[in-house]
């Protein structure tokens, strides 16, 4: 798996993810690393990051984690739980760890942090195998 290119096609300009802001930092085995520098559109009417920024954010990170064994998967649930209000925050950074691969199924746990490290949210995503293919890249015949 070449993860630098992986990671430049989780960053291309005009997916979902990059719209919205979020940068795929790390991929590696089972893990996955990003963040979000938060702009006024991320923001909620009383001053906080919006959950569901966060939770889009955590999503896509998670899949990220994934990629290591070349899946494409779909989000089957996710759970989150808000523990601090981001409010006043420039970035947020998202963790991802796999915690089960499965025959059809993987678990995800992502954490996010601000970057001053305060937990903001823990969330725990379960993603359907669709099928294992050749992840390729632009640049390749």
């Amino acid at each position: 798996m070449d993860y630098k290119k992986l990671i430049e096609k989780r960053n291309k300009p005009g997916d979902f993810a990059t719209d919205i802001g979020v940068k795929i930092l790390e991929i590696r085995e089972g893990y996955a690393c990003g963040e979000l520098l938060i702009k006024k559109v991320h923001i909620n009417p009383i001053n906080a990051v919006h959950g569901g920024v966060i939770f889009t954010f955590a999503d896509m990170v998670g899949a990220s984690s994934t990629a290591f064994c070349e899946n494409r998967v779909a989000t089957l649930n996710g759970t989150i739980n808000f523990l601090n209000a981001a409010i006043g925050v420039e970035k947020l950074i998202a963790e991802a760890s796999v915690i089960k691969h499965g025959k059809n199924t993987m678990v995800v746990n992502v954490n996010i942090t601000d970057e001053k490290e305060t937990f903001v949210a823990s969330t725990t995503f379960t993603y359907y195998i669709l099928k294992k293919m050749k992840i390729t890249f632009e640049d390749e015949n």
